[in-house]
């Protein structure tokens, strides 16, 4: 069965106990919202490591480090993103990576409708990993190239925060994430 044959299924099953459906995807224009969300936190980060550190020194191996890092980071963002979802749900059945050709990039998406406090663990895992805790180390640290690492990584997690700050304004009971696209069909009774 193709992922699309999956969620439609899915979805016909869920409003046959009740439920209506609420696409709550971002189509192009979420770039705005993704912004929103990114700005405020990369700021945070660099007005903090500025006070703290007072300087930018670093090593040539800091910024090799700094460059496969962050080329490692996008395969792993999605295997955290399988592992929020899976442990929440208790499952790796319900989650699919993959990689899209069209954008080669890779992907990773969960079939099984979550309450939102689920989907947000699912959602804001590699932000929270990849994101927030290494630029809390580098401020700690004063190190640049892991701010750097940082703030690339919420960036790279900007479509994820927007989706997650949009399941925190939604009343539905139970949301699906989508497919292929970003986002969730919101599903209420």
């Amino acid at each position: 069965m193709s992922p699309q044959e999956r969620f439609e299924n899915t979805c016909e099953s869920l409003q046959a106990q009740g439920y209506t459906a609420r696409d709550r995807t971002f189509s192009g224009a979420g770039g705005a919202a993704m912004l929103a969300t990114v700005l405020p936190v990369s700021a945070l980060f660099v007005a903090l490591y500025a006070i703290l550190a007072r300087s930018v020194a670093s090593v040539w191996l800091g910024w090799v480090m700094l460059a496969a890092g962050i080329v490692c980071s996008v395969p792993v963002h999605e295997l955290l993103h399988a592992l929020g979802w899976a442990a929440v749900n208790r499952s790796l059945r319900c989650v699919r990576l993959g990689f899209d050709r069209r954008t080669c990039t890779p992907y990773c998406a969960c079939s099984a409708p979550m309450q939102r406090g689920k989907y947000l663990v699912g959602a804001l895992f590699p932000w929270l990993l990849l994101g927030i805790v290494p630029a809390a180390l580098s401020v700690a640290l004063k190190n640049i190239c892991l701010l750097l690492f940082a703030l690339v990584n919420v960036v790279l997690a900007g479509a994820d925060t927007a989706v997650a700050l949009r399941a925190t304004t939604c009343r539905a009971n139970l949301l699906l994430d989508h497919y292929e696209r970003a986002g969730f069909y919101a599903f209420s009774k």
